[in-house]
């Protein structure tokens, strides 16, 4: 499968395609007015929401390499211990998507390391996330005074944070819904 990078007709792509020479992929436009940036691999689906020009670019270019190889994620051994406990526990995440907003700006420190990490698990486990990642300079929301801030199924989330907290947070939010 090759996968999909959908864009809305005012995104300025022309930043991203030097870094993605070489990848296979399709491009799609749409006719919004809103900078999105949407990459799917057909189970799973990752949006950009505002101009990706700063440390993110490296970010989508891994995204488009998980999205080639959905296994390349599961090297991680922290990612791979989250997905093994979720495949023994199949019960708490069988049919619940876990819906993931994160605000970040290009001159974050810790965003770049908050987007690939919910990036990294939404592709080692197709179909479960559905995540959108928010540039604050292109989308200000004045209810968001921090950086990273992400909402977990509309839990608010404030600061990185080390992986095998965030996925306990996610097994916990998981459990609310079985």
């Amino acid at each position: 499968m090759i996968p999909i990078i959908r864009k809305s007709t005012d995104y300025p792509f022309e930043k991203l395609e030097n870094l993605l020479r070489g990848f296979k992929y399709v491009l799609i436009d749409t006719h919004t007015n809103d900078k999105t940036l949407s990459l799917s691999n057909g189970e799973t689906t990752i949006t950009w929401k505002g101009v990706i020009d700063g440390f993110e670019s490296d970010v989508f270019v891994k995204d488009l390499e998980y999205a080639l190889d959905p296994i390349k994620p599961l090297e991680d051994e922290p990612l791979n211990n989250f997905c093994e406990y979720l495949a023994n526990h199949e019960s708490i995440i069988d049919g619940n998507t876990i819906t993931i907003e994160l605000y970040y700006t290009p001159f974050c420190p810790h965003c770049g390391h908050m987007i690939s990490l919910i990036d990294k698990t939404s592709f080692a486990l197709p179909g479960k996330f559905n995540v959108t990642n928010i540039n604050l300079r292109d989308f200000n929301r004045p209810e968001i005074d921090a950086v990273p801030t992400f909402f977990i199924n509309g839990k608010k989330y404030v600061g990185s944070m080390p992986p095998n907290i965030f996925y306990n947070e996610v097994i916990r939010e998981l459990h609310i819904f079985s």
